[in-house]
Formats: structure tokens, C-alpha cells, sequence
């Protein structure tokens, strides 16, 4: 079982690999495709919308061959989807050269990001005392959950509730609250094994600088030890200066970074 130190500090070469193996199917739980299909020994996930999380070919296992071939299969059932084609990009991504090949397909690199960790014990000890509004934890999500988080278009608003729908065993909706009742923030706990995967941590415009989002963090790290998760593990954008330091601040360590190439046409 794989713990948060041996994560914060993994060891290099096939131990860190196995590492970002564990953590990515953590994540892919915590934000589910529709399917998945294996492609050349890649993982392929197809979803609706233009999402790159659960819309993408995992690239950490690798049975060999030609892959331009594969990368041709993957194409093709992508379009055959109507969506992009999306590879994710990981240390350890197999074959080695898959992400120059891209790059010389016309792929763009976009997102590039990180993924943190942290033992939930040490996020609530960091995040508590510092206080905030109000949190309470509930296993299902409603409309106003849903609408607090994502700003979004009521069809975009749609095609997240049905990722939401699709979680899977202990899963926490967050919701922070103003003095004044008011909706003030959300975040999304996932339990897969021993670790949480914590996303959707939005703060609304008028409630932000009062300390919701680390209210929200300590509660989802409560939460994540009751269900017996030592560690939280998240992803963040890399230009996301505010959200980083706030991470960094609640404990959480960098372990890697990953990042998409897509194809649009």
C-alpha cells in the first residue's frame, strides 16, 4: 500500500514509476470516464465534453509494437467519438519517445500541471486552527453545490453532474457557508484506497481572503481520516500561483509533474 511519505519522496527509476501508477488511478477514480478501452496496453477514456481529465490515453503501460500504430488506433477511436485526441503525459510514459512523437504529429502541449500530496493528518493540524466559515460534509451533491462550484453554462453544469454521478464508494460534497448563510464554497472528496483525491476547491468571488478554502481543505481532511485515507493527493495547474501557495501552506508536497497533448483536428 502505497503511503503519503513514500509518495512525498519516492525513489527513482521502476519504484517511482509504480509511484505515478498508483496516484493516477487515484485521480482517475476521483474523476471517472464513461469508459475505458486499452489500446496497445494504453488506457484509453472517453467522455463527453471537451474535458482532458477523463477524455485521455493514459500512458504508463505499454505492450510493445509499433506506436505509430498505436497512436493511429487511438486517433481513430477518438473520432470516431467526435472528441479530440488526448495523451497524458507522465514520468514514466511508455514508449519513451510517445511525447516527441506527438509533438511531431501536431500535437500542442497544454496543461501543464502538478500533482501534490500530503498526509491528511498533517493538512488538518496546518489547516484548523486558522478557522473560517462553517463546513459541512454531505455524501450526495444538489443543485446548489453544483452551481457554486462551476459557474458554468447549464449544459456544461449537466455533463459534470453525470461525472459526479458515476463516483464511486466514499465520496465527500464539501460546502462552506458565510455568516450570513450564503454559499461562500465547495470542494469534492474521493476515497480510493488509502488516499483522497480532493478537487472542485472553488471559493466564490465574495467570500474569498476569509479563509473558506482552507476551512474546506481541514474538513475534507477529517473527513478523508474517518474513512481510514492517510493521504490526499490533488492536481494543480502550474500557472495557479494563489492555489499553490495555498497547498503548500496546507502541507502538500510535489511528486511529479504531467501535462496533455491534444489534437484538434
Amino acid at each position: 500500500m502505497l503511503s503519503p511519505e513514500k509518495a512525498a519522496a519516492p525513489a527513482r527509476g521502476a519504484a517511482f514509476a509504480e509511484v505515478v501508477k498508483a496516484l493516477e488511478l487515484v485521480a482517475r477514480a476521483g474523476w471517472p470516464p464513461i469508459t475505458t478501452e486499452e489500446a496497445g496496453g494504453w488506457l484509453l477514456q472517453l467522455a463527453e465534453g471537451t474535458t482532458n481529465r477523463n477524455s485521455c490515453a493514459l500512458t504508463l503501460d505499454w505492450q510493445g509494437g509499433d506506436p505509430g500504430t498505436a497512436v493511429a488506433a487511438v486517433e481513430a477511436r477518438y473520432r470516431a467519438a467526435g472528441a479530440p485526441s488526448r495523451f497524458k503525459i507522465v514520468p514514466g510514459t511508455k514508449p519513451a519517445e510517445l511525447d516527441a512523437m506527438l509533438a511531431a504529429r501536431g500535437y500542442r502541449e497544454v496543461t501543464p500541471s502538478h500533482v501534490l500530496v500530503a498526509r491528511n493528518s498533517e493538512v488538518h493540524e496546518l489547516l484548523s486552527p486558522v478557522g473560517g466559515p462553517a463546513v459541512t460534509i454531505a455524501d450526495a451533491f444538489d443543485d446548489e453545490w453544483l452551481e457554486t462550484c462551476w459557474q458554468k453554462p447549464a449544459e456544461l453544469l449537466e455533463m459534470n453532474a453525470r461525472v459526479l454521478a458515476r463516483l464511486q464508494g466514499s465520496v465527500a460534497f464539501a460546502m462552506a457557508r458565510g455568516s450570513d448563510g450564503s454559499a461562500a464554497g465547495t470542494a469534492l472528496g474521493v476515497v480510493s484506497g488509502n488516499w483522497c483525491y480532493v478537487s472542485a476547491v472553488q471559493v466564490s468571488p465574495t467570500h474569498r481572503r476569509k479563509g473558506a478554502a482552507r476551512a474546506l481543505m481541514a474538513a475534507i481532511a477529517r473527513w478523508a481520516m474517518r474513512q481510514g485515507a492517510e493521504g490526499s493527493v490533488l492536481q494543480v495547474e502550474r500557472s495557479n500561483v494563489g492555489a499553490k501557495t495555498l497547498y503548500a501552506g496546507a502541507g502538500y508536497h510535489h511528486v511529479y509533474d504531467y501535462w496533455y497533448r491534444v489534437r484538434l483536428s
